[in-house]
């Protein structure tokens, strides 16, 4: 079967704002590349890749920025990766929180796959795609070598520099917005996309922690414009409850209150946090599972559960059949 690779539509937080200070209007370039701001609203939706790519080389060209994307980058946090970013931060040295990314970056980027490996004392930190609308877009390789950048930097320190630079893409005109992000020797046209750097940072400790992120979850929901408190629960449920994450103490400390008190002012609003979490999980559920690409233990993973058989009697008490029945009812 043939599918439409998909990411998440969080990646883009805060391209609106920042074209917005460049002068341009992003409803311009949606509009240009067909594609509903609705699409956009839940940081945790998927977008098709194809539409991604395009909303990014839409902007650089409408903003006159040939690294309008390396710029952005500048911009963003762990956040934008939703449950990634939280899962990397709550790991103990950097080894491991690149390694969640090389295992789950599915979860955020469909058609792109992340390379980690050490050889002679030098680290590779590698991406790679074969997907056409990709491999085209300048924009795109812009972002997501300068995000593993950011990456580590957000990880372990942001005095952290590479050793070399690789960029897939012709070497731009102006190198210098390359050189002061990068502060590294830069690779251009060498058919191969990522950072080296001494394999010894991989043991570093992660600087990150649960309190950081959450500051930057709520830095985050601002971005977006979530006022409501049902709004900031559901959007941060959404975001980790991949990475297990997802209770409701750690859902209070990311928006700086008690558990007590969350439940306390949910409640004075005709809910509770177990009933918002059930929601979500069944609307995700059911975005989910429309999508081929996911089998049904990444559904499962996503949705925090321990394993299918769980997933499996919650879906079936929610929607009274299996999520197999549910996928052949449907046509997929």
């Amino acid at each position: 079967m043939i599918t439409t690779p998909l990411c998440r539509a969080g990646l883009l937080t805060g391209l609106p704002d920042y074209l917005e200070t460049l002068g341009c209007s992003f409803a311009r370039v949606l509009d240009r590349v067909d594609l509903d701001p609705a699409e956009l609203h839940n940081p945790s939706h998927f977008i098709p890749v194809e539409k991604h790519c395009a909303v990014m080389d839409e902007a650089a060209a409408l903003s006159g920025r040939g690294a309008l994307m390396l710029e952005l980058s500048q911009h963003q946090s762990l956040a934008i990766f939703g449950a990634i970013g939280c899962m990397a931060g709550g790991t103990a040295d950097l080894r491991s929180a690149l390694g969640v990314f090389e295992r789950f970056v599915h979860y955020s980027v469909q058609s792109l796959e992340v390379g980690l490996r050490s050889e002679q004392g030098t680290a590779f930190f590698t991406l790679a795609s074969d997907y056409g609308p990709v491999l085209e877009s300048r924009q795109f390789w812009h972002h997501a070598v300068a995000l593993q950048c950011q990456i580590i930097r957000r990880l372990c320190g942001r005095r952290w520099a590479p050793r070399l630079v690789y960029l897939n893409i012709p070497a731009p005109g102006d190198l210098r917005p390359y050189q002061e992000y990068f502060r590294a020797p830069l690779a251009f046209d060498q058919g191969i996309n990522g950072l080296t750097f001494a394999s010894e940072v991989l043991d570093w400790p992660v600087e990150s922690s649960l309190s950081s992120l959450s500051t930057e979850m709520r830095v985050a929901l601002s971005a977006d414009r979530v006022e409501d408190l049902k709004g900031q629960v559901r959007a941060l449920i959404s975001s980790l409850l991949a990475s297990r994450r997802g209770s409701a103490a750690t859902v209070a400390a990311a928006l700086g209150m008690s558990e007590r008190s969350l439940q306390r002012k949910l409640g004075r609003e005709g809910t509770s946090f177990r009933e918002i979490q059930e929601r979500v999980r069944q609307s995700l559920a059911i975005n989910y599972l429309r999508e081929p690409q996911f089998r049904l233990t990444d559904v499962a993973e996503m949705l925090g559960y321990a394993d299918l058989s769980v997933f499996s009697r919650s879906f079936k008490r929610w929607f009274g059949m299996s999520p197999k029945q549910w996928r052949t009812a449907a046509g997929l």
